[in-house]
């Protein structure tokens, strides 16, 4: 399938490619105009913690931005050398049409199970994060992580580190108890083994034939197709941020181990808990990480409104 492209945000300058000859890091989000806002601090957080001469290509799915949102998007970074950002309009695709919505899911979540399609044929890799994730360190070593043959690259869930965590229904979707488990928010991709094995599809369609065991709808599927196939990652790379701060550590033993070894920050922090950084009822702490990134957007005047409440119950946390 030919690439959706809407519009580009930001080119390159002509010579970029001779500059940076590599394989661009490549960050791929999915959006609708709930998360305009929160897209636009973590966009500015990936490309504030890369390096200055690294050649990153953010790609956003639009799966319903405003014509407003995206121009307010094209302002935030038209100045930038060496960043680019690349609107993909979400479109009809093979699998999607039968999904099932549960929640406060919307539609959004599916599409990162279509970047292979979605992308130009020609990137090999890409690292997908979700729009309540903030970057603050240097994803270069994450990005041109050895995937040592398997198609995808995670971190264990800090909430449910086993499948037996999850509750009812993991037997019936293919999971034993000790069964590692890991979060759908940060996923490191090898396009090229995903275009030819159709792993998107077989996700999609274990989803539609499992909807009576589903309890986190992409994040279930991705487990239980991908089983004993993914390469665990430091959860440096998708740490929660509700166990970073104010020192609430996991009540896992082998999380609480894992995040003792954290800083202060984290690698990416990922706001996974029912109040978001761009939430008033937040905790300080982290309204004011995402404030230090948005007001370098467009949006820097903006402030949460008394009532912006997005999850009706927490999943976790």
């Amino acid at each position: 399938m030919a690439p959706g492209t809407l519009n580009s945000l930001v080119m390159f300058p002509e010579d970029a490619t001779k500059t940076h000859p590599q394989q661009p890091i490549t960050i791929v989000f999915t959006a609708d105009e709930k998360y305009a806002v929160p897209l636009a601090a973590a966009i500015q957080s990936v490309f504030d913690s890369c390096g200055k001469e690294d050649w990153v290509q953010v790609y956003v799915i639009d799966c319903g931005l405003h014509d407003n949102t995206l121009a307010m998007l094209q302002r935030s970074w038209s100045d930038l050398s060496f960043r680019k950002v690349e609107i993909l309009k979400a479109t009809e695709l093979d699998g999607l049409e039968d999904i099932p919505v549960w929640g406060f899911y919307g539609p959004a979540i599916y599409y990162r199970l279509k970047i292979d399609e979605l992308l130009p044929s020609n990137v090999e890799r890409a690292l997908y994060l979700d729009c309540d994730m903030l970057v603050f360190e240097d994803l270069s070593p994450l990005f041109f992580t050895e995937l040592q043959g398997k198609p995808l690259a995670c971190v264990r869930d800090a909430g449910m580190p086993f499948a037996s965590e999850r509750g009812e229904g993991t037997l019936e979707l293919g999971l034993e108890a000790h069964t590692p488990y890991f979060n759908s928010g940060m996923l490191l991709l090898d396009l090229e083994s995903w275009r030819r094995e159709g792993y998107g599809d077989r996700v999609l369609r274990f989803i539609t034939e499992n909807q009576e065991w589903i309890r986190w709808p992409d994040q279930d599927a991705l487990n239980a197709v991908f089983k004993n196939q993914w390469l665990e990652l430091p959860v440096c790379w998708n740490a929660f941020m509700g166990y970073v701060k104010p020192n609430r550590p996991p009540s896992h033993p082998l999380m609480r181990r894992m995040y003792a070894q954290l800083g202060e920050l984290p690698a990416i922090g990922h706001f996974v808990a029912i109040h978001k950084p761009w939430d008033f009822q937040c905790p300080l702490y982290a309204q004011k990480l995402f404030q230090s990134y948005l007001q370098k957007t467009v949006w820097k005047d903006w402030r949460p409104p008394a009532t912006v409440r997005l999850r009706p119950h927490p999943p976790q946390l």
